[in-house]
C-alpha cells in the first residue's frame, strides 16, 4: 500500500484557515494592518486584517477593472474584489 505524497505548503494553508475561522473569527491569511491606535493583541487581529485590505482597496487607482491576485492565500480578498466587480 503506497501512502499519498502530503505537500506541506497545503497543509499550512488549511491548518492556517482552519485556526483562523474557529479561534480568531476571519477568514484572511494576511497579518494585517496595525495603526498606531490599535492595541497589538490577538483580539484585535481581525481588525488589523481587516485594516489591511481597506488599505489595499483605497490605493487601487480609479481606472483599474482588472487584478491579478497573486498568492490569494484563502481567496478571502480576491471574493471582495469580485463582490466590487473586479475582474480577478
Amino acid at each position: 500500500m503506497s501512502r499519498k505524497k502530503v505537500d506541506s505548503k497545503e497543509v499550512g494553508l488549511e491548518l492556517g484557515l482552519v485556526l483562523g475561522r474557529y479561534f480568531l473569527k476571519t477568514d484572511d491569511l494576511h497579518y494585517g494592518y496595525w495603526p498606531e491606535d490599535l492595541e497589538v493583541d490577538i483580539v484585535n487581529f481581525p481588525k488589523a486584517q481587516k485594516n489591511y485590505s481597506d488599505f489595499i482597496f483605497s490605493h487601487i487607482p480609479k481606472d483599474i477593472h482588472r487584478i491579478l491576485d497573486v498568492g490569494s492565500g484563502s481567496g478571502n480578498f480576491s471574493k471582495r474584489l469580485i463582490e466590487n466587480k473586479y475582474l480577478v
